[in-house]
């Protein structure tokens, strides 16, 4: 009786350190687990942090070509880069590759997005002018053009899709312009002359627009008499707060943004975008040899636009795309993002 007690009781023994190691390993498992787990966990909030940032660093600057390395990143490393995957330089919409790579006690994570942006800046460009009015009224005489044809800087050809010569806001101006310009060369592009269509993008805000080149002007004036400016390589924003004034010969380069109106005359060039709103009225006027180059828009409950003598207005993709990397370049181009694809 006493042996076999002693046999149970040495039974027990054994049973229970074996059940004691199995537990004892079973508790180290888990640990290690759980520290792989939490491991896991900071390595991918590392990485979605180091994300969130370079978005960031995108909404705010619209940069398409940036890279960014830090060692010690919450305690961790992180390399991000921000990348141009496409652009469509008319409607100003921009796909961007986002990278980030991540490393926390020799683990390594990475993830990738893909987004659709919009310039905040730059407004979607459907014709040569851009007429967005209540009522609008045109005079055109001499050898004046307006081209819906794409055409670079240096009057060459541009490969950009042709878009019309003018667009306005209701089908009355459509069919004014018309009935006064059939069978004339006044206005070029698309469709048959006078190229001429009615906007299908009515909800356009100039005045915001305005509003944010104002915000981050190079140039605040209330006229046009000491404008600057710019050059390709540096091009200016002007943000005119009154009537502007334009003779004499000038090489402008950038974005012109007058809340008044525009007269220019004699040997006068922009290259970029230009911008004239008024609260009630607004007159563009040009006559002499002027010309744009890029892109007019006008905004105004009650809008004229005269052009006389050999005035010109191009549209051309390459002046807008000049702006827009110089925007860019300048840390200068909020986005707006309409779509983001989220993969590991």
């Amino acid at each position: 009786m006493g042996r076999m007690i002693l046999i149970v009781v040495l039974g027990f023994i054994v049973i229970f350190g074996y059940v004691r190691s199995n537990l004892n390993r079973t508790a180290e498992r888990a640990m290690d687990n759980s520290s792989e787990f939490a491991e896991g966990i900071q390595l991918s909030e590392l990485t979605t942090s180091a994300l969130e940032y370079a978005l960031s660093i995108y909404i705010q600057s619209g940069n398409t070509d940036t890279s960014v390395v830090d060692s010690s990143w919450l305690e961790g490393a992180i390399t991000v880069s921000i990348a141009l995957n496409g652009r469509d330089t008319i409607n100003n919409v921009d796909t961007v590759l986002i990278t980030a790579s991540s490393e926390i006690n020799g683990s390594v994570g990475s993830s990738q997005i893909i987004l659709i942006s919009k310039s905040l800046m730059i407004p979607p460009i459907t014709a040569s002018v851009g007429v967005i009015s209540e009522s609008a009224s045109f005079s055109f005489s001499g050898n004046v053009e307006i081209h819906g044809q794409d055409t670079k800087m240096d009057g060459t050809t541009g490969t950009a899709p042709e878009l019309p010569g003018i667009t306005v806001s209701n089908q009355d101006d459509s069919t004014d312009i018309a009935n006064n310009y059939g069978g004339t060369t006044f206005i070029q592009g698309s469709g048959p002359e006078p190229s001429i269509s009615v906007s299908s993008d009515t909800t356009t805000d100039l005045t915001a627009i305005v509003q944010y080149y104002a915000a981050i002007a190079d140039q605040s004036l209330s006229n046009c008499v000491s404008l600057d400016e710019g050059s390709e390589n540096s091009p200016t924003i002007a943000h005119i707060d009154g009537d502007c004034t334009m003779n004499g010969t000038l090489d402008g380069y950038g974005v012109l943004v007058i809340e008044g109106s525009l007269t220019m005359r004699g040997n006068v060039h922009w290259n970029g975008l230009v911008i004239v709103v008024g609260e009630s009225s607004m007159e563009f006027d040009a006559s002499g040899t002027p010309s744009i180059f890029g892109a007019l828009l006008l905004g105004a409950p009650q809008t004229e636009l005269s052009m006389s003598g050999t005035a010109d207005l191009y549209y051309s993709s390459e002046a807008i795309q000049m702006v827009q990397e110089g925007l860019e370049n300048s840390g200068r181009n909020r986005r707006f993002l309409s779509d983001i694809t989220w993969w590991e």
